[in-house]
């Protein structure tokens, strides 16, 4: 993959104007220094508009009522091909079949003129984005909790049950073209209680430390299929009682309680070096001195680069939420997002007007080139690693994406339904 970036810079070229900037000067000798050196010279020349685009994972949904599309329309051809995002994030709607989600994945990268990340939510319980639909044969993941309860029964041996699961996820989703998997989640539970996702039964538990290492185990194991992990929802949402999908919500801890608790579950999943971290639509006024959602506040950024020393992707909740609706019109939180550190900003409603929001604030001076720059150069790195960028990326995505036998052997195996049987029988049941 050595050369694959500067070989990416030939396809981009082609149909776009680079920028004439001086590119980086060239690296020592070593294979990662000379990969570092390729992604940062292809980053230096593309044009702004590329860039910004780079920052997008969009819906593939109709425009008509937001429905998840089972195959690919004129207008979302027409969408990928002018704001080329960085990714497409499908939902339980899209996977209606293996065949058929295989044929749109396959669509998705035809109709990108870069090689795109395709993401989904597949954390296991209620938000199981493959088995949604019935369709397709994949194993079905129990709930986090569930998970929790049986890593607690092995104790130390239960981490590494956790990861087999997170390699199970991987190869499924792996199988069907899904390179980014919005999971796992590392937010923790109030003391002796549940909260707003812990009812849902998508939290590890109410023990910190026990959180951050199955977190840190799944995202592994999912990092070892070649499929990126995101973990959830910083700063930690598993106090709040209310729903940021419904609403603004504030968590009323304080810095030290959210150091302690929050922090430290995050702190110990990010050992796992997941690719990405996903940032809340709310608020923690205690910790950061001001009202701002966690998606559009500074504060929040210098805890995750600073403070805990995390330098992957950071990505936003999905951007269409009521946690944010109400704060400012969507092509203003895109812009504040960005200048508050968010490397990825997830399923907006208009991409296009998103996309030129960020065009109109790099032209009158809000948001510098070398922001857009460092985002898609940490976009482009978590590709490479992926190995979806670069000369060989058709081919590498066809391994996933267009072997229909691979796929139906993969997904629902034995041995994958086996380990999920046995994490069941030792937690107890399933919830």
């Amino acid at each position: 993959m050595v050369t694959a970036a500067l070989c990416t810079v030939l396809l981009l070229t082609a149909c776009a104007e680079v920028n004439p900037a001086r590119p980086p000067d060239p690296p020592v000798p070593g294979t990662a220094r000379i990969i570092d050196w390729s992604l940062r010279t292809l980053v230096s020349v593309l044009p702004d508009r590329t860039l910004a685009g780079q920052l997008f994972i969009v819906g593939v949904e109709s425009e008509a009522d937001g429905r998840p599309l089972t195959r690919l329309d004129e207008r979302m051809r027409v969408v990928i091909a002018d704001v080329q995002p960085g990714g497409m994030v499908l939902f339980g709607g899209s996977f209606k079949d293996v065949e058929q989600t295989l044929a749109l994945i396959g669509g998705l990268h035809d109709a990108s003129p870069v090689p795109p990340i395709v993401a989904t939510d597949h954390e296991g319980g209620l938000v199981s984005r493959l088995t949604s639909s019935g369709g397709v044969p994949a194993t079905r993941i129990p709930p986090a909790s569930v998970v929790g309860r049986a890593v607690r029964a092995l104790d130390e041996e239960g981490f590494s049950l956790a990861e087999e699961l997170g390699r199970v996820m991987g190869r499924e989703l792996w199988a069907l073209g899904v390179t980014m998997n919005l999971a796992p989640v590392a937010d923790v539970d109030p003391a002796g209680g549940v909260g707003a996702i812990g009812r849902h039964g998508r939290t590890f538990g109410d023990d910190p430390v026990h959180v951050g290492r199955t977190a840190a185990a799944v995202a592994k194991g999912l990092q070892e299929a070649r499929v990126a992990a995101v973990v959830k929802h910083f700063p930690g949402h598993g106090g709040l009682t209310s729903d940021s999908h419904d609403g603004f919500a504030v968590l009323p801890t304080s810095a030290e309680e959210l150091r302690d608790r929050e922090l430290l579950a995050f702190a110990l999943a990010f050992e796992a070096e997941p690719l990405g971290v996903m940032t809340a639509h709310f608020s923690v006024p205690r910790a950061t001195g001001n009202d701002l959602p966690a998606t559009i506040s500074p504060e929040v950024k210098r805890m995750v680069r600073e403070e805990l020393g995390y330098d992957g992707l950071i990505v936003t909740d999905a951007l269409n939420m009521r946690g944010l609706a109400d704060i400012a019109p969507e092509p203003e939180l895109v812009v504040r997002a960005v200048e508050a550190g968010a490397d990825v900003l997830l399923k907006p409603l208009d991409p296009v007007a998103a996309r030129d929001a960020l065009l109109e604030a790099r032209a009158d001076g809000r948001i510098a080139r070398a922001t857009l720059e460092q985002s898609v150069l940490r976009i482009f790195s978590v590709k490479e690693k992926l190995g979806i960028l670069g000369p060989r990326w058709a081919i590498d995505t066809a391994a996933a994406a267009g072997d229909l036998q691979s796929a139906v052997e993969t997904l629902g195996a034995p041995e994958h339904r086996l380990l999920v049987e046995r994490i069941i029988d030792l937690a107890g049941g399933s919830d």
